[in-house]
């Protein structure tokens, strides 16, 4: 017998492909992206490697910000790198998130945590990366996941 994602959402369980950004991100109206990650940060040695303010772009990004129902990946689980690249959304001029990328999988905010993307999501956002000149988190999705 099937149960349907209503009922299981019913039951408390978490849905398959939750946007746990979704709402923070509406109003976002600028993107950058830039090296480095959320601790350890050396600012000079950082530098942007893209920003947009195209609305599509901002959208096509936060789309691919979904996480599976929790269930830790164990070769990911307690990560402790700093992450690189960081995606920073802004409101006008004030900082909304930033969200580190770890492992070219999993996803690090202060406001949510440390999370696992779906494999699409993880897919379609090292794609759009590499796609605009930024290709190590496809490198390193496919080198240590071997997907």
């Amino acid at each position: 017998m099937r149960v349907s994602a209503a009922l299981l959402l019913l039951a408390g369980c978490a849905a398959v492909d939750e946007a746990p950004y979704a709402e923070l991100l509406k109003g976002a109206t600028a993107l950058r992206v830039r090296s480095g990650g959320l601790c350890h940060r050396v600012l000079a040695d950082e530098r942007a490697l893209l920003a947009t303010v195209d609305a599509a772009e901002i959208r096509a990004v936060t789309g691919c910000l979904r996480i599976p129902p929790p269930a830790p990946n164990p070769e990911i689980t307690g990560c402790r790198c700093c992450g690189d690249p960081t995606l920073e959304f802004f409101k006008d001029d004030q900082l909304l998130v930033a969200i580190g990328r770890h492992h070219g999988v999993m996803i690090r905010s202060e406001i949510i945590g440390d999370q696992e993307l779906t494999r699409a999501s993880a897919e379609a956002l090292c794609r759009w990366l590499a796609d605009r000149g930024i290709p190590e988190p496809e490198k390193s999705r496919k080198r240590i996941h071997n997907r």
